[in-house]
């Protein structure tokens, strides 16, 4: 059984059962394997979401938060001065930079 998700961009996750157990795999664009999961269960009902299953579905949404991240930093720029920033803007704002210069390879 595949599953596929509707996630709109440009990794896939698909969810394949290997007996009574379930795999996560995210594939690239062109439907290449870039990561397979540990086995796990698909939350039925009220069930928690498993950290595997969490991580996974991070991994995937990745690189759209990446975009919206960057948009609202350099949006922010524009749109709030220096001067009418509080402190916890301003380090929330350092902290955007900083984790959008690590995904990047780009200096901060």
């Amino acid at each position: 059984m595949t599953q596929q998700s509707e996630i709109n961009g440009p990794w896939s996750l698909h969810f394949d059962r290997d007996g009574t157990e379930d795999i996560a795999i995210i594939g690239d664009a062109d439907g290449e394997d870039l990561v397979r999961s540990r086995h796990f269960w698909l939350p039925e009902g009220d069930d928690e979401v498993s950290p595997t299953l969490a991580a996974m579905r991070v991994m995937v949404a990745a690189p759209k938060l990446l975009e919206a991240l960057q948009a609202l930093a350099e949006q922010a720029d524009q749109d709030c001065p220096g001067e009418y920033r509080s402190r916890h803007f301003d380090d929330a704002l350092e902290l955007a930079n900083t984790v959008i210069a690590e995904a990047t390879g780009r200096a901060a």
